[in-house]
């Protein structure tokens, strides 16, 4: 079994769309409207560059004690520290009003929030961290639909290995991101290739070992893919042609735009084999704009 990812003791299990998109879109519809829920839920997108920072809250060594007049020592509260990782980030906001079908040419914030999520719980780890980072450390990574490339420059580190997908459009965007964020050399452990969903969804069966070979894969990242009802299709062939059974982890993230789309891709991703089990990880990690869910084959019957 693959325990990358440990499940939250508040996690369900999904079997019914209609029932979590219920309870995700009422929850949603009882937070408080702010700035940040309005628009789309792109970061900006009309700059070329974008100076993206995570900041993250680390634990510190406390104050040196003094003791008192009987010789006891004074209890004192640890200092935080902050932790900044900055990337500069490249966009194409031409591409995003001209180019039909092109989304992830710019940066969307529930990447940044996921990021934010997994970059702080590695560094300060809570108590029930979502990721086992000695078997992250060992993973063979893929994402799909992966935009300019921010998470494979964050989580590279993290990993043995990271592939990062996305249309053939994009690669080139997303190469150079890495190029301007990631040192050259032999050992770089990001490996950007081309995978459209619905090419792999057009190619028959017999045919896409050889058009698709990315190897045995221990966690497919899936985030913020699901926002077009004429991809879910195709979205949701692509997880289960790369998903081997007991072996890969899959991690959705989304955010909360079209209550349709997200019951669209929960039905299609629960009735497309019987051996998935979904889990649904929770609120207690990322706000009610989002919601993310865990999925793993069980054994091929």
């Amino acid at each position: 079994m693959n325990d990358i990812v440990r499940t939250p003791a508040d996690a369900t299990h999904v079997t019914d769309a209609d029932e979590e998109v219920f309870l995700l879109y009422t929850r949603l519809a009882a937070t408080p409207p702010t700035e940040m829920t309005q628009g789309l839920g792109y970061v900006d997108s009309r700059s070329p560059i974008l100076n993206v920072k995570v900041e993250l809250d680390l634990p510190g060594n406390p104050p040196a004690s003094r003791g008192n007049r009987k010789g006891r020592s004074r209890s004192t509260k640890s200092q935080k520290r902050s932790m900044v990782i900055e990337v500069e980030l490249a966009q194409d906001p031409t591409s995003l009003r001209s180019r039909k079908g092109d989304t992830g040419s710019v940066l969307w914030r529930v990447s940044l929030a996921f990021a934010s999520l997994v970059l702080q719980e590695y560094y300060a780890p809570p108590c029930d961290p979502l990721f086992n980072k000695d078997v992250l450390y060992q993973a063979q990574v893929l994402e799909l639909g992966s935009g300019t490339g921010l998470l494979s420059i964050l989580f590279s580190p993290l990993v043995h290995r990271y592939t990062v997908t996305d249309i053939p459009d994009l690669i080139p965007l997303i190469r150079k991101n890495i190029s301007m964020n990631v040192p050259i050399t032999s050992t770089s452990n990001i490996v950007a290739q081309d995978l459209d969903w619905i090419t792999l969804q057009s190619t028959p069966p017999a045919l896409r070992a050889k058009a698709f070979s990315f190897g045995v894969i221990d966690l497919l990242l899936v985030v913020d893919c699901v926002y077009h009802p004429s991809l879910v299709g195709p979205l949701v062939e692509t997880i289960r042609y790369l998903t081997t059974p007991r072996k890969t982890i899959v991690l959705v993230v989304v955010e909360l735009r079209a209550e349709d789309v997200v019951r669209e891709f929960l039905e299609a991703w629960l009735r497309s084999d019987s051996r998935w089990r979904i889990l649904s990880l929770g609120e207690q990690r990322l706000d009610s704009r989002y919601a993310m869910w865990m999925g793993q084959m069980q054994e091929e019957i």
